[in-house]
This record gives structure tokens, sequence and C-alpha cells, in this order.
């Protein structure tokens, strides 16, 4: 069974930003085709022998731009001519970082993740150090720093064909190291790079073993204290007094105002 590269994630990453980008558009269905066959492979069911329908590849989509023998034919004469530029000119550059793409791409299991930034920087040491040798002899070679890009060329070693094939082959080497770096976004790596950041910045639990209270069994934090009553007492002949000097007096009818105070008692004649 087949290792898988994510193709499922960046088939999604490039989906969402192919646009009208026919070219994007095939590779992210070219990546669904592989996720799939990796969830029937491990499904138990095989590969089952079917072809599922992509976009056509760039070669297909010159020729086929328009309709009738005439045109078919006219336009594949111009395929054929743009194509022929493109491979004499920079074909090695092609190869090359086909080559460098795939080195990684096989070893993506152990190496992580593609990125384009080493890619990049190699390209850019390459340059740098070509620069370098073609400066350096040029000072060597010439008086003072004047003439370095003219001198460089009057001094230069090697002649005719040879220095053709040299430089030739130098800006092979640069553009084919870009080349493969352009080839990890369009194949949708930085999908893979945004899943990973996001499963590392995730919250993760924290778990505390060995952790004892000294006060957890002597006073738990559940069993509240108990609040003591509190009594309050008032002596009988203070509050009989108090009564009496808030007492109300009574009405005996709607208009007149009786003081049980100062009521009359009955006389002894008056018994008799």
């Amino acid at each position: 069974m087949s290792a898988t590269r994510w193709e499922k994630e960046r088939s999604a990453w490039l989906k969402a930003r192919a646009g009208h980008r026919l070219g994007a558009r095939r590779r992210a269905e070219q990546l669904a085709v592989t996720a799939r066959q990796h969830e029937r492979l491990e499904a138990g069911v095989g590969d089952s022998a079917f072809g599922e329908v992509t976009t056509r590849n760039i070669f297909y989509r010159s020729v086929h731009r328009e309709e009738g023998a005439a045109n078919l034919a006219g336009w594949f004469i111009w395929t054929l001519i743009w194509m022929s530029a493109t491979y004499v000119f920079v074909g090695p550059a092609l190869l090359i970082g086909l080559g460098a793409y795939g080195i990684w791409w096989r070893k993506a299991a152990g190496w992580g993740r593609m990125r384009s930034v080493p890619y990049f920087k190699a390209a850019g040491a390459v340059a740098a150090v070509g620069v370098a040798i073609l400066t350096a002899h040029s000072l060597l070679a010439t008086e003072g720093a004047t003439r370095i890009f003219v001198g460089s060329w009057q001094a230069w070693p090697l002649e005719g064909g040879t220095a053709f094939l040299t430089i030739y082959l130098w800006l092979q080497l640069v553009l084919g190291l870009v080349r493969a770096g352009w080839r990890v976004r369009a194949w949708g790596w930085p999908a893979v790079a945004r899943v990973e950041r996001a499963a590392a910045t995730a919250v993760q639990a924290v778990e505390l073993e060995g952790f004892e209270h000294a006060e957890s069994e002597e006073a738990p934090h559940n069993d509240a204290p108990a609040i003591a009553p509190i009594e309050i007492s008032v002596d009988d002949e203070d509050l009989e007094d108090w009564m009496v000097e808030e007492a109300e007096p009574v009405y005996a009818d709607e208009g007149a105002l009786v003081d049980s105070t100062k009521i009359p008692t009955a006389t002894k004649g008056a018994t008799k």
C-alpha cells in the first residue's frame, strides 16, 4: 500500500484557489483521484479499473481552441512551435525542477511536508556563487574594479561554444531550482503546512498528577461552617413599661375619646 501525501487536503486547497486557471484545476483533480484511490485501498476493495474525467492537459487545450479541421491544423502547428521553443530554451530547467521536486516528494514520509523556501534559497546560492566566481576572475584579470563587467567577458577563460554552454547550464540550474519551488506551491503543499500549524496551536489539556492539598482532608471546601444562633432577652418589667407608654387611646364611639386611666369608679352610695 502506497503512503499518502495529504492529497485530499492539497486538492481542496487548489480547488479553492484555482478560479479560471485550468492548469490548477487539473492538478486539483489529479490529487483528488489519487486520494480516492488510497481510500479504496484502505477499505480493502482494491483499485477498481475505471477512468475518471479530468481537465485536459495543456497540449490538448492549446490545439482544440476552435472547431473545424483547418483551425485544428493551424493551432496544432502553433502548439508545436511554441512548445519546441520552450523546451529548447528552458527544457533542462524543467527537467532539473522535476527531478529536484521528485527527490523530496519520494522522501516526504520521512522528511515531512515540502516547502518552497529551501528551493528558492538553493537557487539564490547557486546564482550568488556564479556571480562571485565571475567577479573574482574579472578582478584578478583586469586592473581595478571599474571594468568588472567588461573585463569579465574579455578575460573569461572559456571561449566559443564552451563558454556559452557553461553559462547556459548555470542558468538552467538556477531556473530549475526556482521551478521546483514553484511546483511545491502549484501542487498544493502549503495546505499541509496550514493543517500542521492548526494542530500545533490547539489548546491541550494539562493533567496534574500527585497534587494533594494539605487542608483538603481537614477542612473541605464543600462543608460550610455552622452559624451559631443569636438569643435576645428582654426584662419583663421594662417590656411592660414600654407597652404602657406606647399604648394608644381607645375610642368608645366615633365622637368620644375615652381614656382608660380616668374612668370613674362606683361609689358605695350608688351601690346601696
